[in-house]
């Protein structure tokens, strides 16, 4: 009687360690893994990029122009349905409090659906994180995101004073991660803000993967 009650309970710590490692995967541990470029997906590589690839983006405070000579532009892609996104808003309002007032153009990309409907709900869910500083641009089906080779979010692209793009990738590592020495976004735009080259040209993305109606 006792061994089998023995067995029970360790039946029973067997489940309870199973559905707690697939929780952490589930809810944690996916997020601290690189995102891998979506199969079948015509995201861009990066590296192979024009640059820039598009030459105006379209706000609802009109159009965003980045070919050409331009503010130094960071385009800050954000997903409303991805919980790395809203973790890694401070590091987002960290650069806007220290470069906006230095002239540094912001621009948050938000992932969107294809419907009117989508867009709206789009630009509603980046509102209410009330970051200003930013110009909001729905970015219908990801095709922003896909033509300059962004499958996750977040994600930074900056563009020197020039329209060329100069880093594409993570504020940071992983989820939470608030290390300076891998905060590569931030590395970036203070080397481009001196007139010089990101320690880092691209990294890895983490966070989200977005797809595409045609991925």
């Amino acid at each position: 009687m006792r061994q089998g009650s023995n067995l029970l309970i360790g039946a029973g710590i067997g489940v309870w360690l199973i559905a707690t490692v697939f929780c952490f995967w589930h809810f944690e541990g996916q997020y601290l893994l690189p995102v891998s470029h979506p199969v079948g997906a015509a995201f861009a590589e990066p590296e192979r990029l024009p640059p820039p690839p598009l030459s105006i983006l379209t706000s609802q405070y009109g159009t965003v122009k980045l070919a050409g000579n331009q503010p130094i532009t960071v385009l800050n892609f954000w997903n409303p349905r991805c919980p790395c996104s809203r973790y890694a808003e401070t590091d987002v309002r960290q650069l806007i409090n220290r470069y906006a007032p230095r002239g540094i153009r912001f621009v948050t990309v938000i992932a969107a659906g294809k419907s009117d409907s989508d867009v709206r709900d789009a630009y509603s869910a980046w509102s209410s994180r009330s970051i200003a500083g930013t110009i909001p641009v729905a970015d219908r089906n990801n095709e922003i995101a896909m033509k300059f080779g962004v499958w996750a979010a977040p994600a930074a692209v900056i563009l020197d004073g020039r329209g060329q793009i100069e880093y594409t990738g993570a504020y940071n590592v992983a989820r939470y991660c608030s290390d300076p020495n891998t905060a590569w976004a931030a590395k970036a735009l203070s080397a481009i803000v001196s007139g010089k080259k990101p320690p880092r040209a691209k990294t890895l993305f983490f966070g989200c993967q977005l797809n595409t109606d045609a991925s």
